[in-house]
């Protein structure tokens, strides 16, 4: 199976990260961005077209620069593990007995533990490309998705990812987000989820949290649905964003107001700074 992906910061992540098989690249113009392309290609002996093929004709979006590629395929994790503040370093389990390692390195102003992403249901590409690149930007350390009901990594997510998807190596899928939740937080992880229908004894105005001291995981559910019932259960506490100057919080706020690519960037930017 082949897909195309188009745009110049898709393709030329992709030349340059080669995580995936790549087959032929197709530049039209002589742009910077397909001088470039067609340098990386000929440096991976690929074959080069000069001309798009025609299922891009008329589309706006490809920057004159397409490449064949394989789909990625995600690697299924269990959980991840317990933090060694000594070492800086953790595991995570794969759908197997296989264990992932990886070790943190703090950067100056990040947060002192790891922060993991987990999508329950994301099914817009362009959300979850979006997603993706706010992500990326804030140094996020991993994500999960679930492994059904979520957009596939297709080349629209790589184009609204800006690239990103190309090159963020920590995307990883769940065949069951609840059981991973669960596992990880018996690991010492902190599970913040974003169910704005949850206790509010159990819900966090996003403001006014205090410092963590553990490695974090925020739960983002999607649009119109939020989080499913047996993934809410499983967060320790659920981070509101409130609307309006008061920075209060009173009713609901304004996190189901907002879309689910955007909420995730304020809370990633704010738990950026205030994760420490």
């Amino acid at each position: 199976m082949k897909e195309l992906l188009y745009g110049s910061a898709p393709v030329l992540a992709a030349l340059s990260s080669q995580r995936r098989r790549m087959f032929k690249l197709f530049a039209e113009g002589n742009s910077t961005h397909a001088a470039a392309a067609v340098s990386l290609a000929r440096a991976a002996k690929l074959a080069v077209h000069y001309t798009l093929p025609k299922t891009l004709s008329g589309a706006s979006t490809h920057n004159g620069l397409a490449l064949e590629v394989s789909p990625i395929q995600l690697t299924s994790l269990r959980a991840l593990g317990a933090f060694d503040t000594r070492e800086s370093c953790y595991d995570a389990f794969s759908g197997g007995k296989d264990e992932i390692s990886f070790d943190f390195t703090q950067r100056p102003d990040s947060p002192a533990f790891p922060l993991w992403l987990a999508l329950d249901s994301i099914r817009d590409p362009m959300n979850l490309g979006a997603i993706l690149r706010s992500a990326s930007f804030f140094g996020l350390d991993g994500i999960v998705t679930t492994t059904t009901n979520t957009a596939p990594l297709s080349p629209v997510v790589s184009k609204a990812s800006a690239g990103v998807l190309e090159s963020f190596e920590t995307l990883y899928s769940t065949k069951n987000l609840p059981s991973f939740l669960a596992a990880s937080k018996e690991a010492g992880w902190t599970v913040f989820g974003t169910d704005i229908g949850a206790p509010p004894s159990k819900v966090l105005n996003c403001w006014d949290m205090p410092a963590i001291n553990t490695p974090v995981i925020v739960v983002m559910g999607s649009e119109g649905e939020g989080l499913r019932k047996i993934v809410s259960n499983q967060c320790s506490a659920h981070l509101l964003i409130p609307g309006g100057d008061s920075r209060k919080l009173e009713g609901k706020g304004s996190l189901d107001s907002l879309n689910v690519s955007v909420a995730a960037g304020i809370l990633l930017s704010h738990l950026s700074r205030k994760h420490k």
